[in-house]
């Protein structure tokens, strides 16, 4: 006579773990997303003043000196900026994630870009959880996190 299999209800088991699980990640990682909720961002600004520590001419000196800079452009046209962001959400992270501080991103947005382009590439450094981006004279650049 043959014995019943009893791994059957041990595996509809584990299969109904493994759905439960992969459905509660998704819409775990779905309410997640800051860009979905209103957010207080805050910018500081450079100073026109050219004796301060933090003025536009000494960081755009500063990067021009030291880091080698990777240039993109927002020109207001949806099809060729949707690429733009793409490779530019994929650089970023790169330079976040593998704590480089050699490479500076530069977005720069010329008189047709949008202020919803600009919107949606903070979106991309909050969603990222960059700490380290400065904006100035239509440029914006995204620098990579030192080593903890």
């Amino acid at each position: 006579m043959k014995q019943p299999n009893n791994l059957t209800p041990l595996i509809f088991i584990w299969l109904f773990h493994l759905l439960l699980t992969y459905s509660f990640y998704n819409y775990y990682e779905s309410q997640w997303d800051p860009s979905r909720y209103p957010t207080a961002i805050r910018l500081a600004l450079p100073s026109l003043n050219k004796h301060s520590n933090f003025n536009e001419q000494k960081i755009i000196r500063d990067i021009n000196r030291h880091k080698k800079i990777i240039p993109f452009e927002i020109s207001g046209w949806p099809e060729m900026d949707n690429r733009t962001m793409e490779e530019i959400k994929v650089r970023a992270k790169l330079l976040e994630y593998t704590f480089d501080t050699t490479h500076v991103i530069k977005v720069h947005f010329t008189e047709e870009s949008y202020y919803g382009e600009f919107v949606a590439i903070l979106n991309i450094l909050l969603r990222d959880r960059h700490k380290r981006y400065v904006y100035c004279n239509d440029d914006l650049y995204i620098l990579g996190a030192p080593e903890p």
